[in-house]
C-alpha cells in the first residue's frame, strides 16, 4: 500500500477548501466577535419576538457561557481580556436575522468541533460544539414556527 504524504495532502485540502483559514488560524478573539454578534442578534429577536421569548433566553444564556469560557480560555493563555458588550443595535426582518444567527452558530460550532481534540480544551471546546448544534436546531424551529 502506498504511503501518503502528510504535506501534499495538506495542499490538496487547502485547495479543496479555497482560501478558507484553517480551524487552528481562527483565533480566540475571532471566536468572541461571532459570539458577540450571536448575542446581538438574540437580544434584538428577544424584543421584536416575544412569543419565543424562552427558547431565545436559552440561546443568549447559553452564548453569554460561551463567550465567558473563550475569555477564560484567554486569560488563562495570558492574554488581557475586558468587559464586552452585545454589540450595535440592529435592523431588519427577524427571518433575515435568525438566518444571521444560525449562520453564525454553524461557522462558530464547526470551530470549536476542530478544537475539541485540544489537549488542555478540547473537553471545552466539545461541548461548546454540542451546543452550538442544538443552537442551530433550535433557530430552525423559530423559524419554522411561523416567523416572517
Amino acid at each position: 500500500m502506498e504511503k501518503i504524504d502528510p504535506q501534499v495532502a495538506a495542499k490538496v485540502w487547502q485547495r479543496v477548501r479555497g482560501n478558507e483559514k484553517p480551524a487552528e488560524q481562527i483565533g480566540i478573539q475571532t471566536m468572541v466577535a461571532w459570539e458577540k454578534e450571536t448575542e446581538a442578534i438574540l437580544q434584538w429577536l428577544l424584543r421584536r419576538l416575544p412569543d419565543k421569548s424562552y427558547a431565545l433566553q436559552q440561546l443568549i444564556a447559553d452564548t453569554r457561557r460561551h463567550i465567558a469560557c473563550l475569555q477564560g480560555i484567554r486569560q488563562l493563555n495570558g492574554e488581557k481580556i475586558g468587559a464586552y458588550s452585545a454589540g450595535k443595535s440592529l435592523s431588519g426582518e427577524p427571518v433575515t436575522l435568525l438566518r444571521r444567527c444560525y449562520s453564525l452558530c454553524l461557522q462558530v460550532g464547526a470551530r470549536y468541533a476542530a478544537r475539541a481534540e485540544d489537549e488542555q480544551y478540547g473537553g471545552v471546546f466539545g461541548d461548546m460544539a454540542r451546543t452550538k448544534r442544538r443552537h442551530c436546531a433550535m433557530l430552525l424551529e423559530i423559524l419554522g414556527g411561523g416567523v416572517k
